[in-house]
């Protein structure tokens, strides 16, 4: 198929155009005339597997902007490496490097930060600024629908179905106790969890069919139970172990002698 010898048998250029997909690149044009292949960097140089030398102006995609093979980095790198490789930050977890990578960009920051976000990739990084400017832009009344579930259910299906289910299981976002089923909770109710958030219920959660693929007897089992639906009123940090209130109840206090009134129904703050 080809005349050029490289692109015969198993050669790493056949292989490339068999199985590897570039980006910014015509199929056919890869097919007919092949890949460029570079195999080792020096600084701010590259070079192909002809041993010809190219200056690399893209800094390998933006990845290499301290250059190829660097000895400190090299060694650097290798040490972290026989440490620990990488670890993410899920769930307050994180690693010295972060820690002390985090510190040293906010102090060479050429304008006032508060915070550092590692991020893998620029897809990732963009999707989060635009996340947390829409989170910023709705800070008073974020739209989002909540997910409250209570723990006596969790609780309960785990004795039916004899599987244990853990926090999350069930798609919600919080998991409280000592409300019972929360099927007594009506709209507009609100609910203060800690010091801050405030919650306003807009009404019950209803079941969804994908639960059955944690059993086959979940939707039958859930319907009446699946919690709340609420908004944020006021927001803040909920932390495992806080203290949730109902917020708002109406109180019948007795006739005012100044309206006349048989009673009155004043929300409470």
């Amino acid at each position: 198929m080809y005349d050029n010898e490289k692109f015969l048998g198993n050669s790493d250029y056949s292989k490339d155009i068999e199985f590897h997909l570039h980006s910014y690149t015509h199929p056919q044009t890869l097919e007919d005339e092949g890949p460029h292949i570079l195999s080792k960097g020096d600084g701010i140089y590259v070079y192909d597997e002809t041993g010809k030398k190219f200056i690399e102006g893209m800094s390998g995609l933006w990845c290499t902007s301290l250059g190829f093979s660097e000895k400190e980095l090299v060694d650097t790198i290798s040490e972290q490496l026989r440490k620990l490789p990488y670890y993410h930050s899920f769930a307050g977890k994180t690693a010295n490097p972060a820690i002390n990578l985090a510190e040293h960009l906010i102090k060479i920051s050429p304008v006032p930060m508060s915070k550092v976000y590692f991020a893998n990739s620029g897809s990732e990084a963009n999707e989060t600024a635009m996340k947390l400017a829409r989170l910023h832009a709705n800070k008073n009344n974020l739209g989002r629908q909540i997910s409250i579930v209570s723990n006596e259910v969790l609780k309960e299906i785990n004795g039916l179905i004899g599987k244990k289910l853990f926090p999350g299981s069930l798609g919600e976002n919080i998991l409280i106790e000592g409300f019972g089923f929360l099927d007594n909770f009506n709209k507009g109710m609100k609910l203060k969890f800690g010091v801050d958030v405030i919650l306003e219920i807009t009404g019950q959660n209803q079941p969804c069919a994908t639960l059955n693929s944690i059993d086959e007897k979940m939707l039958k089992l859930i319907i009446g139970k699946r919690g709340l639906l609420a908004n944020v009123v006021k927001t803040g940090i909920i932390k495992k172990g806080d203290e949730v209130q109902i917020y708002d109840c109406l109180l019948y206090t007795s006739p005012s002698p100044r309206d006349g009134l048989l009673s009155r129904m004043p929300s409470s703050a």
